[in-house]
Protein backbone atom coordinates (compact mmCIF):
# COMPACT_ATOMS: atom_id res chain seq x y z
CA UNK A 1 0.00 0.00 0.00
CA UNK A 2 1.29 3.52 -1.09
CA UNK A 3 1.94 5.73 2.02
CA UNK A 4 -0.05 9.28 1.33
CA UNK A 5 2.26 12.47 1.10
CA UNK A 6 1.97 13.84 4.66
CA UNK A 7 4.06 16.80 3.89
CA UNK A 8 1.32 19.58 3.11
CA UNK A 9 -0.04 18.04 6.22
CA UNK A 10 3.31 18.44 8.17
CA UNK A 11 3.71 21.96 7.30
CA UNK A 12 0.34 22.97 7.99
CA UNK A 13 0.90 22.05 11.33
CA UNK A 14 4.19 23.46 11.66
CA UNK A 15 2.79 26.90 10.48
CA UNK A 16 -0.51 25.96 12.88
CA UNK A 17 -1.16 28.65 15.99
CA UNK A 18 -4.64 28.51 17.73
CA UNK A 19 -5.51 32.16 17.39
CA UNK A 20 -5.51 31.24 13.74
CA UNK A 21 -7.54 28.91 13.78
CA UNK A 22 -9.77 30.52 16.25
CA UNK A 23 -10.04 33.70 13.77
CA UNK A 24 -11.13 31.16 11.15
CA UNK A 25 -13.97 29.78 12.95
CA UNK A 26 -15.16 33.22 14.12
CA UNK A 27 -15.03 34.25 10.69
CA UNK A 28 -16.91 31.20 9.55
CA UNK A 29 -19.51 31.79 12.60
CA UNK A 30 -20.30 35.42 11.38
CA UNK A 31 -20.75 33.98 8.04
CA UNK A 32 -23.24 31.93 9.24
CA UNK A 33 -24.79 34.66 11.30
CA UNK A 34 -25.47 36.68 8.41
CA UNK A 35 -26.47 34.00 6.07
CA UNK A 36 -29.55 33.45 9.10
CA UNK A 37 -30.01 36.78 9.09
CA UNK A 38 -31.51 36.78 6.01
CA UNK A 39 -33.27 33.93 6.02
CA UNK A 40 -35.07 35.44 8.94
CA UNK A 41 -35.57 38.00 7.33
CA UNK A 42 -36.56 36.21 4.30
CA UNK A 43 -39.16 34.69 6.58
CA UNK A 44 -40.34 38.03 7.87
CA UNK A 45 -41.28 38.88 4.62
CA UNK A 46 -43.34 36.11 4.18
CA UNK A 47 -45.29 36.22 6.95
CA UNK A 48 -45.79 39.58 6.58
CA UNK A 49 -47.27 39.02 3.20
CA UNK A 50 -49.03 36.54 4.57
CA UNK A 51 -50.51 38.74 7.05
CA UNK A 52 -51.74 41.29 4.45
CA UNK A 53 -53.25 38.89 2.17
CA UNK A 54 -55.48 37.63 5.12
CA UNK A 55 -56.27 40.87 5.62
CA UNK A 56 -57.31 41.49 2.34
CA UNK A 57 -59.36 38.54 2.04
CA UNK A 58 -61.49 39.31 5.37
CA UNK A 59 -62.67 42.95 4.18
CA UNK A 60 -63.20 42.13 0.67
CA UNK A 61 -67.13 41.36 0.18
CA UNK A 62 -67.20 37.81 -1.22
CA UNK A 63 -70.56 38.66 -3.40
CA UNK A 64 -72.91 36.05 -1.98
CA UNK A 65 -76.60 37.14 -1.80
CA UNK A 66 -79.09 34.81 -0.28
CA UNK A 67 -82.29 35.31 -1.68
CA UNK A 68 -85.04 37.05 1.40
CA UNK A 69 -87.79 33.51 0.88
CA UNK A 70 -84.76 31.13 1.55
CA UNK A 71 -83.38 32.79 4.35
CA UNK A 72 -87.65 32.85 5.93
CA UNK A 73 -87.71 29.19 4.71
CA UNK A 74 -84.41 28.10 7.09
CA UNK A 75 -85.76 30.23 9.93
CA UNK A 76 -88.76 28.44 9.68
CA UNK A 77 -86.82 25.08 9.18
CA UNK A 78 -84.56 26.14 12.75
CA UNK A 79 -87.83 27.18 14.47
CA UNK A 80 -90.19 24.09 13.74
CA UNK A 81 -86.88 21.94 14.82
CA UNK A 82 -86.50 23.93 17.97
CA UNK A 83 -90.47 23.66 18.43
CA UNK A 84 -90.28 19.71 18.01
CA UNK A 85 -87.46 18.78 20.42
CA UNK A 86 -89.08 21.30 22.92
CA UNK A 87 -92.19 19.26 22.60
CA UNK A 88 -90.34 15.82 22.78
CA UNK A 89 -88.58 16.81 25.62
CA UNK A 90 -91.91 17.80 27.35
CA UNK A 91 -93.27 14.39 26.40
CA UNK A 92 -90.60 12.50 28.37
CA UNK A 93 -90.24 14.91 31.16
CA UNK A 94 -94.61 13.91 31.65
CA UNK A 95 -93.77 10.06 31.30
CA UNK A 96 -90.09 10.61 33.55
CA UNK A 97 -92.93 12.00 36.09
CA UNK A 98 -95.19 9.48 35.89
CA UNK A 99 -92.50 6.21 35.90
CA UNK A 100 -91.45 8.32 39.49
CA UNK A 101 -94.97 8.29 41.00
CA UNK A 102 -95.76 4.95 39.77
CA UNK A 103 -92.71 3.54 41.42
CA UNK A 104 -93.76 5.14 44.66
CA UNK A 105 -96.73 3.96 44.89
CA UNK A 106 -95.72 0.21 43.73
CA UNK A 107 -92.86 0.64 46.68
CA UNK A 108 -96.17 0.71 49.30
CA UNK A 109 -97.93 -1.61 47.40
CA UNK A 110 -98.14 -5.17 49.18
CA UNK A 111 -99.65 -7.41 46.21
CA UNK A 112 -97.30 -8.68 43.20
CA UNK A 113 -97.04 -5.90 40.52
CA UNK A 114 -96.84 -7.22 36.76
CA UNK A 115 -96.00 -3.90 35.70
CA UNK A 116 -92.85 -3.83 37.48
CA UNK A 117 -91.96 -7.50 37.32
CA UNK A 118 -91.44 -8.28 40.78
CA UNK A 119 -93.29 -7.93 44.15
CA UNK A 120 -93.61 -4.57 45.58
CA UNK A 121 -91.63 -3.19 48.63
Amino acid sequence: MKQPDTAALRERLANYTPEEETDRRIAELRDLLKEISAVKDSMADIITGFTHAVADLQKKDIGARVHPDTLKALNEICTNFVVEVGKQLMAHRDRQLELQIFIAFCKTCIYPCTQMGSYCR
